[in-house]
């Protein structure tokens, strides 16, 4: 966080939470909308919601997991209807909570050419 707090023009960080099955492809995986600004998010994970980092149980899902991630922001009301049908894809399989980060760096247009150039 301190390399995006010190160059907030060229770094960004923000919070990239998934629920995912094993092996499962991008395109397969849920992202929720988290609404909760990155150093909290980071806060809370390095906190007491470190222990629902694991693998969760089908039948737990929609009536454990999913309150809890709304309930602490990690997933919004217009998640709802993607959670219906990430958990026709999953099956009967367990789920994966992956708190992420995605960070991306930022660069001006004339100097991404200038690197570009001279690769």
């Amino acid at each position: 966080m301190d390399l995006v707090a010190e160059h907030p023009e060229a770094w960004r960080a923000r919070p990239n939470l998934q629920l995912a099955f094993r092996n499962a492809p991008v395109a397969q995986r849920l992202f929720p909308h988290c609404h909760l600004e990155i150093t909290e998010y980071i806060h809370r994970w390095s906190g007491n919601d470190f222990a629902q980092i694991r693998a969760h149980h089908y039948n737990d899902i929609r009536e454990n997991l999913w309150p809890w991630l709304r309930e602490r922001q990690y997933a919004g009301p217009e998640d709802d209807q993607q959670l219906d049908a990430f958990l026709k894809r999953l099956g009967r399989r367990d789920v994966h909570l992956r708190p992420g980060i995605e960070v991306r760096r930022i660069w001006p247009w004339a100097q991404a050419v200038d690197l570009d150039e001279r690769c």
